[in-house]
């Protein structure tokens, strides 16, 4: 009999168009310490390590955008500049001297030469002072005028000062043979107070505009120095992060290396477990001469083999009675067994299980050591029958675990442990990790003929299918 439930809504409830609801950019730091940001596009999550080059990313933009700033600046401001202005402020004090000079040379030589020499040397530079002096006033702007010249007629012109309107005067007379008349203008005291007030006017022009073009000069210096401030603080910002970003980069890069080997290694291990495979492996590892690694981690499954089986034998003689035989729990790896677990039950034999004893707890051991002194012999020495290209660390540790072991089982105590060749209270075992560090090594160096093999094997498998495509192809037609 079949139930139906009706579930209805309340009747006075009014319905409403729901709105879509708009997600909104939050940021939150997730678990491993970077930051997720939840946007309307999707989540970004960053590590610690991307959130800083991000933050420092945006530094280096806002300060390029500052020193662009700066740049224009600096580059408006040499525009501006005209350093033709303090050449031309040198010239109008030198070419004011020649005039002056030109003119009492002339008056005052008795010398035709001479005096025909200054007047033409007169004519030459006064045009080119007239025309210099039109450009200085330009350069200085109006309102600076009245802080720059004396107060005399001529304050608005002082290209027709007196003093040079009394200079022309004096050369007109030279010209005119009057040398006398010449020189009692110039050697008058009316003329002495103009060329004193002419100088001073002058020299205000000249010294404004130097100030003028040392101020922009200083403005330009400035921004210069603001600007390599500027670099000096971005390199001693990104310089750090960019060595930081590296080593995250380079650190990440060898993680990724280290899980992509041991995925291969994996395969390897595969390969290695089927006797089918393995067979084909090692006749591809004949074809490229790479035998003695093939060999190397054939011997080492072996010896892995025969540490399983002592462990087995371990468990089942101590497991249940004593907890002193020292185990790894993630590789389960054996150091030393204790001899008051074998003197209790060499007290009591009927206290141990059928099956296994100590004798053949200590023949696997000596199995384990003579199949690992051979690995060494064979493959770690260099002179063995074929040396593997091994760090001489990893096989001085090697034989060094090999000799303290079998130094161990020789030396044994009691009457009792030599005749039944039973564990003594001193006894090390070989650990199962013996030779893992040179199975990875090994193995790492395979990792390309065992490409290679499976592409081999790959393109065997694709010509055998091509094959039968062919052949089915074949009976059709028939």
């Amino acid at each position: 009999m079949s139930t139906s439930v009706t579930i209805t809504s309340n009747p006075t409830t009014t319905s409403t168009t729901q709105q879509p609801i708009r997600k909104r950019s939050t940021a939150s730091r997730d678990g491993s310490g970077g930051i997720e940001v939840n946007t309307c596009c999707g989540s970004v999550s960053m590590s610690n390590t991307k959130c800083l080059v991000v933050v420092v990313l945006l530094l280096n933009i806002i300060a390029f955008c500052v020193l662009l700033a700066l740049l224009i600046d600096i580059y408006i401001g040499k525009v501006n500049q005209n350093l033709e202005s303090i050449t031309k402020r040198g010239d109008a004090l030198l070419y004011s001297e020649i005039l002056s000079c030109s003119s009492r040379m002339a008056a005052s030589s008795s010398n035709e030469n001479i005096t025909k020499f200054f007047l033409d040397r007169y004519d030459e530079y006064h045009p080119k002072y007239m025309a210099l002096m039109n450009e200085i006033i330009n350069l200085v702007p109006a309102s600076a005028v009245g802080q720059i010249q004396s107060e005399t007629n001529e304050a608005n012109n002082i290209t027709r000062d007196e003093s040079v309107v009394m200079e022309e005067e004096a050369i007109s007379l030279v010209k005119a043979g009057e040398k006398d008349d010449a020189l009692e203008i110039l050697d008058g005291s009316e003329y002495a107070s103009e060329k004193e007030d002419y100088d001073s006017d002058l020299k205000g022009y000249t010294d404004y505009i130097r100030t003028e073009e040392l101020k922009k000069d200083a403005q330009t210096n400035d921004r210069t120095l603001a600007c390599l401030i500027l670099i000096c603080c971005l390199m001693a910002l990104v310089l750090p992060v960019v060595v930081i970003s590296l080593v995250a980069s380079f650190s990440r890069e060898k993680q990724e290396r280290a899980k992509l080997e041991r995925a291969k290694a994996i395969v390897l291990n595969d390969t290695m477990a089927d006797p089918k495979l393995k067979e084909l492996f090692k006749k591809h590892c004949e074809q490229e001469f790479s035998m003695e690694n093939f060999l190397l981690l054939e011997r080492i499954a072996e010896y892995k083999s025969l540490c399983e089986k002592s462990f087995d034998i371990q468990v089942f003689l101590y497991d249940s009675s004593s907890d002193e035989v020292s185990t790894n729990s993630g590789n389960t790896t054996k150091t030393s067994v204790s001899t008051s677990t074998s003197n209790s039950y060499s007290k009591d034999p009927s206290k141990k299980p059928s099956g296994y004893n100590e004798k053949d707890l200590e023949l696997v051991e000596k199995q384990k050591r003579d199949l690992a002194q051979n690995v060494f012999d064979q493959f770690l020495n260099i002179n063995g029958i074929m040396p593997v290209n091994v760090n001489k660390k990893i096989a001085d540790d090697i034989l060094l675990e090999i000799q303290t072991a079998s130094n161990s089982f020789q030396n044994l105590t009691s009457p009792t442990d030599m005749e039944l060749g039973s564990i003594g209270a001193n006894t090390i075992l070989l650990s199962d990790s013996l030779f893992d560090v040179l199975e990875n090594e090994a193995q790492i160096v395979m990792l390309d003929t065992h490409t290679r093999f499976k592409q081999s094997l790959a393109f065997q498998k694709k010509m055998k299918i091509d094959s039968i495509k062919q052949k089915m192809n074949n009976n059709k037609k028939k």
